[in-house]
């Protein structure tokens, strides 16, 4: 709102500037220098704030569903609650149909040993892993967000992720101080929030967290916090589910995001039973196949620009093979 104010302003003063200049142009060397010198700017960076509030407010709020594949599902709706309307992407993987059968795949970006990985984007993995649907997961380092012209890391920047990865078993990365962790195994079909056993199964495959939201049901995410983008995975036991789950934010107009007390709140009342906070903010992304190519399916904020996708470090991604 701050940004539309100033705008509004720098453009007010930047036309009395030039209708001054239209006025007296003939007969002022002054007032050139003015027009020149500081109307054409004002009205440049006034105009700026106004575009990108336009742009913003330009994002598609409307419910739209699709069946990505058999089992993977996706949604887009509009959450209400007490922090205001959000945008959310909600994408549903079946685990317990047909358990045993292996056509479920679990695709990873896998760190090296000290946690260095390559930067990448949500389309970017998609295309070169052919997930059915896919979300930004761990917590990274370094990052810098502006100038945005130059903001870190870009595609194939090296960073370093926070936390273990475990695909097939393997033990991949760097601990972390949070200990909490996704863990799927998608042939049992089955998938569990909490700490990592201390040796692996060799069908587990993990993807670490910050803090858990909700357990048993029941919301255990701290109070307060500004709206924000957010990633959220969930699991609902009974059902055999997993949910991706992400937020837009960051955009006036369109959406600001969710506190993550009212995140915790809209997980359970889609009924999930446990929630795993991961990495959030300019970095929340959901990507998937649709009609065969990558497609972006949320609206990302990597430097408040609307759309634009922010490098990460690494990506979980389901990969549905089945009839």
């Amino acid at each position: 709102m701050l940004w539309l104010v100033v705008s509004c302003l720098a453009c007010l003063f930047a036309g009395l500037v030039l209708l001054g200049v239209c006025w007296r142009r003939s007969h002022r060397r002054w007032v050139r220098i003015l027009e020149f010198g500081f109307g054409l700017p004002l009205v440049v960076v006034g105009l700026l704030p106004a575009i990108w509030v336009g742009f913003s407010m330009s994002g598609d709020p409307s419910p739209r569903s699709l069946q990505l594949s058999p089992r993977i599902s996706y949604e887009r709706f509009v959450s209400n609650d007490q922090s205001g309307g959000a945008v959310v992407h909600w994408s549903t993987i079946d685990l317990a149909r047909d358990p045993g059968e292996a056509c479920l795949d679990v695709v990873l970006s896998e760190p090296g040993r000290d946690g260095l990985i390559e930067a990448e984007i949500g389309t970017g993995f998609v295309a070169a892993t052919s997930a059915t649907v896919a979300i930004n997961v761990a917590f990274f380092y370094p990052i810098r967000e502006y100038p945005h012209w130059s903001s870190y890391p870009a595609v194939g920047d090296e960073i370093t992720a926070i936390g273990h990865v475990v695909s097939e078993g393997k033990l991949l990365g760097r601990p972390s101080d949070w200990g909490q962790y996704l863990m799927i195994d998608p042939v049992a079909g089955q998938a569990a929030i909490g700490p990592l056993p201390d040796t692996p199964p060799s069908n587990m495959w993990a993807v670490p967290g910050r803090e858990r939201i909700v357990a048993d049901g029941l919301v255990v995410a701290a109070g307060g916090g500004d709206r924000y983008p957010r990633t959220v995975v969930g699991v609902d036991h009974d059902a055999g589910l997993a949910h991706l789950t992400v937020v837009d934010g960051k955009q006036w107009g369109y959406s600001m995001g969710l506190t993550l007390l009212d995140v915790a709140s809209l997980m359970v009342e889609r009924g999930v039973d446990d929630a795993l906070e991961l990495d959030g903010g300019g970095s929340s992304t959901m990507a998937g196949t649709v009609d065969g190519e990558p497609a972006l399916l949320n609206r990302p904020s990597h430097t408040r620009i609307p759309g634009r996708q922010r490098p990460v470090a690494t990506f979980l991604g389901l990969v549905d093979r089945c009839e």
